[in-house]
Parts: C-alpha cells; sequence; structure tokens
C-alpha cells in the first residue's frame, strides 16, 4: 500500500512432518478456492499468542548491538542507539494513513551521489533484531523470533523528488510489530531491496527449533507498483513493484484462483509480485500469497515507499494437526493385564485410559467442540462407570507424569439405552483442551449380561470370552468440518462361561398288577453316593428325575450317577434290586452352551417288580362240610397236564403241600 501502513498477514504453523527433506528453489504454486480459509497451522505469533490479546513487541524486542542482546526498551521513548554497519535504532513517532506506526526504527544516512544507471542506489550489510516469547507451537514449546538482514539497498529513481539522505529499511510498531519499510528519513520516496533470514529458536536459546517443523507465512497487500512521479504511468512491469522472493528453506506454496499476483522466476528462486492495486485494508485472496517453509528461511522483499508487516500479526485459521488418541488399560497390581488385555471376572471392575494430545490453539482456530466417545460393550454394565479428566503437566523427578484433574472443563454424559459415554469439551481455547489429557474410564464387568456374542480367547489354557473396548474423539475445527480419529483396540478378558444340564429317567413296569402313580420311589445318588435327588413314578411308568446342572468347569469330564428303587415292604411284590449305573460327559458345545451326553449301562433303565398273591384251598363234602385231614398235591403247570389238569404227563412235576385242614400255597 502506497504511503500507507501495509499489515504482511502471515501464519506460521509448526507441524511435525520427520526427516528435514530438501526442496528446489524454484516452487509451481497451488490453487485455492478460498485461499485464506486454507491457512493451516500450529504456531501462534504476537498478539494471537498472547493471553491478554496483545503482546508487547517493546518490552519483548531487542537488538544486536555487535557483542551481545539489548533490550529495546532500555533505548528508553526518543532515545537511539548503535547497532554494528553504521545503523541506528530510535524513536520515530509516525503516522501514515492514519494508522499510527509510531515505534522504534532502523535507520541510516546514505551517499547522495548518481550513478549512471540512472539510479542513487547503494548497498549496505544488515543488523539483527530479535523477539522473545513471540509465540509457541503446537506441541506448547515457546519460541523465539531471530531476523537477520543480511543486505539492505537502497535506491531513488532519476524523477524523484529531491534525494533522500537516509533510508529506514526496518520499523517496529508499538502496536502492530515490524515492518519492512521503504521509507526514507524525511518525506522523499525511496525504493529498498533487502534480504534477510529468520529463525525460530527455542525460547531462551539460539537453537533453532526440529527442522521437521513446518512454518506457513501468509504474505498480503502485494499490490503495490514502481511509482512514476514526473511523468508517465506507475510501473507493474520493473522487477521492483511491491513483491516477495523466496529465496531458500521454502516447501510450497498456494495462491487464490481469483489471484492478482504474478508468479516469476529470478534467478531460480520464485517471485511473487503486484499486478494492480488493492484497496482492501485487510487480508484478501486477491492480493495474498501463502507459504509453507522451514523454521528457517531466507527471504528478499521489494518495495517502494511502502510498508509491509512481516508476519507476526498471526491468525491461525485451521484446526493444527493431530495425531489419533489412544487407549490403554489402566494398570492395576490386583489384576493380571498380559499386554493389551486384562482378566476380570464378573462384576469386577475394569478401567480403561483415552490419552489424547491436544494441539495449542489460538483464538482464530480453536475448534468448535472436542468430543471424546466410548461405547461400551453389552459385557460391561455401562449404568456404573465413573469418569474423570486428567491433565498431565510434567514430569516429577523419577519421570512420573504430574497430573491436574480438569474434568471442571468437560460435559461427561451417558446415554443408558446405547450405553454411550461422551466427554465434551467445555472451552476449546488456550490453556483449555491444549497438551496430553488422559480420559479415565472405570467400569464393572456385567454381573447378568449374555456373553456369547463376544469372541473367545485362551489363556495359559484356559478358555475366556474377550470384550473389546474402543474409543474415538471428534474435532469440529473452526470452520465446522468435522474429523473423528478412533483408538486402538483394547480387551477385557472373562473367564469363559457354559451351560448345559441333563434329565436322568427310569421307567417303571409291574408284573401281575395293574401300576398306579406315585406308587414306587427312586433314588438318584451321585458319583460320591450321596443322594441328590428322589422321584416316584407318574401314571405311565416314568420317572423323571430334576435336571442336572453343568458348567465351563466340567468340560471334558465324566461323572457316574446311580439309579435306584427303595425297596419299601410292600406285601405281594417282590422289588427290582438292580442299581442303574448312568455314565454322564461334558463336552462344550460353543457359544456357551455345553453337550451333556448320559450313557445308561447294559441293565438299562426300567426296573420291574412282580406282584405275587396267595392260594387258599379247602376240602368239603358234597354236603359242604369241610373235611379235616384232607391232603393235597399242588402242580405248577409247564404244559404238560391236559386242560382239565387231571392226567398227569411228564415231566410234571407235583409240588407237595402240607396236609391239612386248610392249606396257603404261594406259587
Amino acid at each position: 500500500m502506497w504511503k500507507a501502513f501495509l499489515s504482511l498477514f502471515a501464519c506460521l504453523s509448526i507441524l511435525l512432518v520427520g526427516a528435514h527433506p530438501s526442496y528446489a528453489d524454484s516452487i509451481t504454486p497451488a490453487q485455492s478456492a478460498d485461499l485464506l480459509k486454507s491457512v493451516k497451522g500450529s504456531v501462534y505469533i504476537g498478539d494471537s499468542s498472547s493471553s491478554s490479546g496483545k503482546y508487547d513487541w517493546i518490552t519483548n524486542g531487542q537488538y544486536w548491538d555487535g557483542s551481545a542482546w539489548r533490550n529495546l526498551s532500555s533505548i528508553g521513548t526518543y532515545g537511539s542507539a548503535s547497532l554494528p554497519e553504521g545503523w541506528r535504532i530510535g524513536w520515530y513517532g509516525d503516522n501514515t494513513g492514519g494508522i499510527d506506526a509510531s515505534g522504534y526504527h532502523v535507520y541510516r544516512q546514505i551517499d547522495k551521489r548518481l550513478p549512471d544507471s540512472g539510479e542513487r542506489a547503494q548497498t549496505f550489510p544488515g543488523f539483527k533484531i530479535r523477539f522473545n516469547d513471540v509465540g509457541y507451537t503446537s506441541q506448547g514449546e515457546h519460541i523465539d523470533s531471530i531476523i537477520d538482514f543480511t543486505s539492505v539497498k537502497a535506491w531513488q529513481k532519476r524523477d524523484a523528488y529531491p534525494p533522500a539522505y537516509g533510508v529506514r529499511p526496518f520499523e517496529i510498531s508499538q502496536n502492530d510489530g515490524p515492518f519492512l519499510s521503504a521509507r526514507s528519513i524525511g518525506d522523499s520516496p525511496i525504493g529498498v531491496d533487502s534480504t534477510y533470514s529468520t529463525t525460530f529458536v527455542k525460547s531462551g536459546t539460539d537453537t533453532r527449533i526440529d527442522d521437521g517443523n513446518t512454518v506457513d507465512i501468509v504474505y498480503w497487500d502485494i499490490d503495490q507498483p514502481v511509482h512514476t512521479y514526473g511523468y508517465g504511468h506507475d510501473d507493474f512491469r520493473s522487477p521492483y513493484p511491491e513483491g516477495v522472493g523466496l529465496i531458500s528453506g521454502y516447501r510450497h506454496a498456494t495462491l487464490d484462483r481469483s489471484t492478482s499476483i504474478s508468479t516469476e522466476t529470478e534467478d531460480g528462486s520464485t517471485w511473487f509480485r503486484s499486478t494492480r492495486v488493492d484497496d482492501s485494508p485487510v487480508p484478501h485472496n486477491v492480493s495474498s500469497v501463502v507459504t509453507e517453509a522451514g523454521p528457517s528461511f531466507t527471504t528478499e522483499w521489494r518495495g517502494e515507499n511502502c510498508v509491509t508487516g512481516i508476519g507476526y500479526d498471526t491468525k491461525v485459521i485451521q484446526y493444527p494437526a493431530w495425531d489419533s488418541p489412544h487407549k490403554a488399560l489402566t494398570p492395576r497390581d490386583d489384576v493380571p493385564h498380559p499386554g493389551a488385555t486384562q482378566i476380570l471376572k464378573r462384576t469386577d471392575k475394569a478401567a480403561f485410559d483415552v490419552r489424547e494430545t491436544f494441539p495449542y490453539v489460538s483464538s482464530s482456530n480453536q475448534a468448535r467442540s472436542i468430543t471424546m466417545t466410548d461405547t461400551l460393550s453389552p459385557g460391561f454394565d455401562a449404568s456404573k462407570a465413573i469418569v474423570t479428566v486428567s491433565q498431565v503437566t510434567g514430569k516429577d523427578q523419577n519421570g512420573n507424569e504430574i497430573t491436574r484433574d480438569v474434568s471442571g472443563n468437560w460435559t461427561i454424559r451417558l446415554d443408558a439405552a446405547t450405553r454411550t459415554i461422551t466427554a465434551s469439551a467445555k472451552n476449546t481455547g488456550h490453556g483449555f483442551a491444549e497438551s496430553a489429557h488422559i480420559f479415565h474410564i472405570v467400569v464393572p464387568v456385567s454381573a447378568t449380561a449374555d456373553l456369547t456374542r463376544h469372541d473367545r480367547d485362551t489363556i495359559d489354557g484356559k478358555p475366556y470370552w474377550r470384550i473389546p473396548n474402543t474409543a474415538s474423539v471428534t474435532i469440529v475445527d473452526a470452520n465446522g468440518v468435522p474429523n473423528e480419529k478412533r483408538t486402538e483396540t483394547v480387551h477385557v478378558d472373562v473367564p469363559y462361561e457354559a451351560k448345559g444340564s441333563v434329565e436322568l429317567k427310569a421307567l417303571k413296569k409291574v408284573k401281575g398288577h395293574d401300576l398306579h402313580a406315585d406308587q414306587f420311589t427312586f433314588i438318584l445318588t451321585d458319583p460320591a453316593g450321596k443322594a441328590v435327588d428322589s422321584e416316584k413314578n407318574r401314571g405311565d411308568g416314568s420317572v423323571v428325575f430334576k435336571p442336572l446342572e453343568f458348567t465351563q468347569d466340567d468340560i471334558g469330564k465324566s461323572y457316574q450317577y446311580a439309579i435306584t428303587e427303595m425297596q419299601e415292604r410292600v406285601d405281594g411284590y417282590v422289588f427290582d434290586s438292580h442299581k442303574e449305573i448312568i455314565t454322564i460327559t461334558v463336552a462344550d458345545a460353543g457359544n456357551g452352551k455345553l453337550a451333556v451326553t448320559p450313557v445308561y449301562d447294559a441293565d438299562g433303565e426300567t426296573f420291574t417288580n412282580i406282584y405275587k398273591t396267595s392260594l387258599e384251598v379247602m376240602k368239603r363234602s358234597d354236603k359242604g362240610q369241610a373235611l379235616a385231614q384232607a391232603g393235597f398235591t399242588l402242580y405248577q403247570d409247564n404244559g404238560t397236564a391236559d386242560s382239565a389238569l387231571t392226567i398227569k404227563r411228564p415231566p410234571s412235576t407235583p409240588t407237595p403241600a402240607s396236609r391239612q385242614r386248610s392249606t396257603k400255597v404261594t406259587p
């Protein structure tokens, strides 16, 4: 912006990308449909890094006096100090275009000779400026910035106003920070071609931050020509209109599809130069370029009678890159946990940690929402889940993490119907949902849930149900775009459960009489000979014992049970006295079921009783009188007598009977 304050809007972003690659000097820019909304990054500089919303450039600024860094504040208001190579730094009250640019300016006198080229020009060695604790990375590392000018060329066109006797190539506004400047001492217009390097270092040191980091910079309002004063039109065809040259350390660049900026190559480097005036007082896609560099990069800037901000009024638009969360089972001394597993019984409490390292943010790119979600398996009693959130603040002298409870910044909910736990950040801004957070979930294994839907596992030869658990973190960025990332899966192993039963049966038969329900009693004894059940026969003769229950502990085993009939004294009946042995084998049928198989021995499950009655015979005369001393012979019909039983045929055998008046014979 000619004779006006021009702020260079820049986004300085740190992204871990692995080993530092080499980059070609010439860069072909990509195109964006909405350039300024494509700004990404995770380094927050200047005002955007200050909790108060205002970075103090004077208090935190320093200059190099040739032997040490000196505080700008030591100069005092309206004072000045010497820099190497003939430069000075001092207070300069200025108001250009209605914008207060008062602050410290670096300046020097120039030679007023007119060279043969038609330009007054002179090149000088540079100077160094430092801004301490100028911001922080997305990993929370505080950083300083060192700006090292290696060359400053001051020049004037022949048709300009009277020769300038001094040049101001760099300014530090007390309100808006540092500027690249092409301004003279006095009112004469002047041009500047400066080359400088920018290096981000760990705060309080000269150690450059890791080369695997990436810095995004947005240069905006690149729109001024070389001005003419006595004749003709403003010159956009000159190699000296307002422009930014990417000399080294840059990796990529992006322009808006509607850009007014030209892309040119000069001495192998990419230049972005103005082609028309853009009067927008705020960053505008048309006159901006987004560049990406490493933590140390070299830039060449050109301008005539204008100033351009160096990029410390950063407003990161996009939420920084972030890694997937991790899930782990909280170590417990009382519970075995080989690998990513805990072995728990029903009602035991499982403990999970969901760990997410949130990047550091500023007010311009903080997330709209951050939510941790954990949908628990039916194998857990979700109604009894307890959730707390802590933030890792450092480590003690033994290397153990130091944490503080931050549950108050999270709204924790449990949807009982879906067994879903959510923890949503109340404040996603700087100082809140940043750095390593641990979501600690404690939930008991259900006492009653059906676990057969889960996979099986075997540990030390023993079977288990394997209950999985995974979680996710969803971040909706400042532009409303959601991004969900899931944890790995961990497991809780619950001893395998299986059930099965068998009904043992017997069959009752009676010879010589009708059978009635509940007439006879049967005893079932276990392998130890202990009676475990007694049942009476039903009307159809069946005898059914109560089911015998078996569990997973019986898998692969066999048992012998016995059925006997209670030997009661009942007139006329001879009881079956055999003992029926049943061998029961138990096998795993899968899905929590057992195959229980009974095998009866050779005697069979049928018990047969025989009914026998008494026979009374009395001899009478033809007059119906009892005859005393009558004798009888009783024969057993074996099929050898005649039908009237009057003729004995061998081998019929007489069965002697008592010779008395009356005899009872039991066949």
